[in-house]
């Protein structure tokens, strides 16, 4: 994810649950982490990957497990509260916990007992409509922090989405065609209409090119929320920035 500082890893692997599983750009990263996909891409926890934010001072914006799913069924409850006990620790950093499993999340951080965390936001990702509203419905029953937002990741969008329904409770979407050798048509007029809703919600978007996509192009606006400077246009590095000059 270019808009994200860091990614960390305590977990990898994931497994298909939906169509836009079928070009899994995680699964694509298999070649170039090699040491945390020793085991293939079937679901682990690592130890030694745990801890990593405890040891940096600077806070990032950080998206937890981008090489797989935090939530899926094999990872171990027990872990992934592990995993919220070093974002609780290492309150520098800005977390963002994207699943295609929010139902499970929200069962976990319900268990969770300093749930919500006030730096950790948490999406959801769906390619089309009716994954959206499977999706987003469990999404927002889940309460965030005062310095966090609930987020979409409309990624691969595989058809038009609307976000009319959970727009009150969402604080970020971000969207894009598929990114692949041989990726599934995106027609430019699905973007559009998610920008232009989100607009009017005041709900601020974040697009992601494709080089694979034709002429499929995103407004200047949308080119200037790239990296880091895509986040700093949204209220989450708001609330970032006014909670550092607390914590000085």
């Amino acid at each position: 994810m270019g808009w994200a500082e860091r990614a960390w890893h305590p977990t990898t692997g994931c497994s298909p649950i939906s169509e836009g599983c079928r070009n899994c750009v995680a699964r694509g990263c298999m070649n170039g982490n090699r040491d945390l996909f020793a085991p293939g891409f079937k679901p682990t926890v690592w130890e030694k990957e745990l801890y990593d934010p405890l040891f940096e001072q600077e806070g990032r914006l950080v998206l937890v497990s981008s090489l797989g799913d935090l939530f899926h069924r094999d990872i171990p409850e027990e872990f992934i509260r592990r995993v919220l006990k070093v974002m609780q620790e290492a309150n520098q950093h800005d977390y963002f916990l994207l699943t295609k499993r929010p139902s499970r999340m929200k069962e976990i951080l319900k268990r969770f007992e300093d749930w919500p965390l006030p730096y950790v936001s948490i999406g959801t990702s769906a390619e089309n409509q009716k994954w959206l509203d499977i999706r987003a419905s469990h999404l927002v029953d889940i309460p965030v922090g005062r310095d966090a937002v609930r987020y979409l990741s409309c990624e691969p969008m595989l058809g038009p989405i609307s976000i009319a329904r959970y727009n009150h409770k969402i604080g970020w979407v971000i969207y894009g065609a598929e990114r692949a050798s041989k990726p599934r048509p995106a027609k430019e007029s699905w973007f559009e209409q998610l920008r232009v809703e989100c607009r009017s919600y005041g709900i601020p978007t974040h697009g992601h090119r494709s080089e694979n996509v034709g002429d499929l192009q995103y407004p200047h606006e949308d080119q200037q929320r790239l990296a880091h400077q895509a986040v700093s246009l949204t209220r989450v590095v708001a609330h970032r920035q006014r909670r550092r000059k607390r914590l000085r």
